[in-house]
């Protein structure tokens, strides 16, 4: 019986198959889901773990985020944001890389475990994603957007090239007012988002004459309008006209290079999607796309951060 049992052990250890970690696999893995280069270096327990622990601050931070949109964006604020995004990015990096130091001290050999199949990690990898791109959608459509701009028509506030983010949430709590620079979605065209400000609000009067805006008979202060360029006739008298309710009268600051209230009419209050906040990034959209080094040496990082 002895030598039996012995014979069986040998034929378990025989089964078992050893293979070399590789560290760029572990990091890959790491990168698609955090813990799962621990899980591809036998360390299931601590790859669970690790994926719990980020998780976790995930909500913690969702929870956060929320509580910061209720409110207008300042600088504080922007830099609580910048804070946890950077914490965040820390911790997924450093799962990574404690995965690929793992790798790499395995040796020349490892002993796999029943859940190092190649298709385990396919199929984790593809239902986290889903479950992270389904998350990811609420949050844009719900919390905080990215937008492009392609135009010129908010200059000179917004330039061809500023990549915005909008605070999808702030105006379920707040009303839209006066200088508020929102994304909306075309009267004409509900696939198009637009970004334009505010000059009138419900029960206002607008009127455009002599090239200035007057707002209930007042002349507007405007300090971020583009008015005429030098060769450019000046803006079409509009108005007087009355705000309905529940709609608001937007114009762009590059008056006369926007299509805006004076062509499309007022906008819904349930056509308001956001309220941009600030511009997170800016380049030279003149430059071609496949001209990356022109792109990366026309960054602005002067207009990085700007709060509107």
């Amino acid at each position: 019986m002895f030598r039996l049992g012995r014979v069986r052990r040998f034929q378990m250890e025989d089964n078992i198959k050893i293979k070399r970690r590789r560290w760029w696999l572990a990091g890959l893995l790491g990168f698609f889901v955090p813990g799962l280069g621990q899980v591809y270096n036998g360390q299931a327990t601590k790859g669970l773990f690790l994926n719990f622990l980020l998780t976790t601050w995930g909500g913690l931070l969702l929870s956060l985020i929320y509580y910061i949109m209720k409110s207008p964006m300042s600088g504080f604020s922007l830099g609580l944001l910048a804070l946890l995004f950077f914490i965040s990015l820390a911790a997924s990096l450093l799962i990574i890389f404690e995965s690929i130091r793992t790798a790499r001290k395995s040796g020349e050999g490892h002993a796999l475990k029943p859940y190092n199949k190649w298709y385990i990690y396919l199929i984790v990898i593809l239902v986290i994603s889903g479950i992270s791109m389904s998350m990811d959608m609420v949050f844009r459509d719900n919390i905080i957007k990215a937008y492009k701009i392609p135009s010129g028509s908010m200059q000179p506030t917004l330039e061809p090239g500023d990549h915005v983010l909008s605070n999808q949430l702030y105006y379920r709590y707040h009303n839209p007012t006066h200088g508020d620079v929102i994304i909306f979605k075309n009267p004409r065209d509900e696939n198009m988002d637009f970004v334009k400000r505010i000059v009138g609000c419900s029960g206002d009067t607008i009127e455009i004459k002599d090239n200035q805006v007057f707002l209930n008979g007042k002349k507007s202060d405007e300090p971020y309008a583009l008015l005429t360029v030098k060769g450019e006739p000046p803006m079409k008298n509009f108005g007087p006209f009355v705000i309905p309710e529940d709609e608001y009268f937007v114009l762009g600051d590059n008056r006369n290079n926007s299509l805006d209230s004076r062509d499309l009419g007022t906008i819904m209050r349930h056509n308001i999607e956001g309220k941009v906040i600030f511009i997170y990034f800016s380049w030279d959209m003149d430059i071609p796309s496949w001209n990356i080094p022109g792109r990366l040496l026309s960054i602005r990082f002067s207009r990085i951060g700007k709060i509107l």
